[in-house]
């Protein structure tokens, strides 16, 4: 009987342990169908999701940094990564991995209307009303900065002093929709955009504040509606301004303007220059990366890059 005793409590031993063993293996199926594919991956560290036209989109949070060999890097520190030719930047972007590239214009005009879309971001707080924050645009230093670990620090290496809650014309970060903080996307350093374009012979300066913005080819550069324009000292809106190539060799493209245009008012979200030769390197000009997050597992390779980042 003391055998037959043991012998049945072994075997229910057994059952406890393979059921048990069912429920771990059903409880990290379920987990990880709920991390990698409903839920698909969060972005990299250093960018910031964006919902994008089609899918989601992660944008560098900074303006890139030279990292370890020859890779484009997110980071407030150290100073932007300038002197790189359009293909320099492209292939900086990618040896992050298959799904990393230069940003795209689509990308980044999506990502201003996004910025001008917030209260928060103009003076008046109120979108489309007064200005949008321009950045680093002044010239004061005359110099290309770091940016700040601390999104609060949004003036860091100014003269000015503002905050996420105190706005100011030079102030360095956007707020984006879903309230996560993205800097330097006006002023600093220009950024190039992986697109050229064919446009030529077109009026050398336009203001996104006017009604050409909405007006083909414009509108693939600027907002979807004008802002409410009280001054003359203010046709601009924060929004950028629009510079053209006369010479058709000269169709590479950088967004946001810098810290040494003529006036501050140049640089803006949607300030555009299409007057660069691809092959420039110039000191006033550096670029951002994209990511573009995995929808789901679809195969072991998948999975593994999603682990790695």
């Amino acid at each position: 009987m003391i055998f037959n005793n043991i012998a049945t409590q072994g075997i229910m031993s057994k059952k406890t342990i393979t059921i048990t063993s069912i429920i771990i293996v059903l409880i990290v199926v379920i987990a990880s169908a709920y991390f990698f594919y409903f839920n698909p991956q969060v972005c990299p560290v250093g960018y910031v999701e964006f919902d994008g036209a089609l899918s989601r989109v992660c944008v560098a949070k900074y303006e890139m940094r030279k990292g370890a060999n020859g890779q484009a890097v997110s980071q407030p520190q150290g100073l932007p990564w300038t002197m790189v030719k359009l293909k320099e930047a492209i292939a900086a972007c990618q040896k992050n991995g298959e799904r990393y590239d230069l940003i795209s214009n689509e990308i980044w005009t999506l990502v201003a209307r996004d910025i001008a879309s917030v209260p928060e971001n103009w003076s008046s707080g109120a979108e489309y009303v007064g200005r949008l924050n321009v950045g680093h645009a002044n010239k004061s230093p005359n110099a290309p900065l770091a940016a700040s670990t601390n999104d609060q620090d949004a003036c860091f290496g100014l003269t000015e002093k503002c905050s996420q809650s105190v706005w100011s014309f030079f102030r360095r970060t956007h707020v984006l929709p879903n309230n996560v903080v993205i800097w330097d996307l006006s002023g600093n350093v220009a950024e190039w955009i992986k697109d050229t374009s064919p446009l030529l012979n077109t009026d050398n300066h336009v203001a996104f504040s006017l009604v050409k913005f909405n007006n083909p080819p414009f509108s693939r550069f600027g907002p979807t509606t004008n802002c409410d324009n009280p001054e003359l000292s203010n046709m601009f809106c924060g929004f950028g301004a629009f510079k053209n190539a006369k010479v058709a060799h000269k169709n590479g493209i950088c967004r946001g303007g810098h810290w040494e245009q003529g006036s501050p008012d140049v640089s803006g979200v949607f300030a555009t220059a299409i007057n660069l030769n691809i092959w420039d390197r110039d000191k006033h000009l550096g670029f951002r990366c994209v990511y573009r997050p995995l929808e789901g597992i679809t195969s072991v390779r998948d999975l593994i890059t999603r682990l790695r980042n």
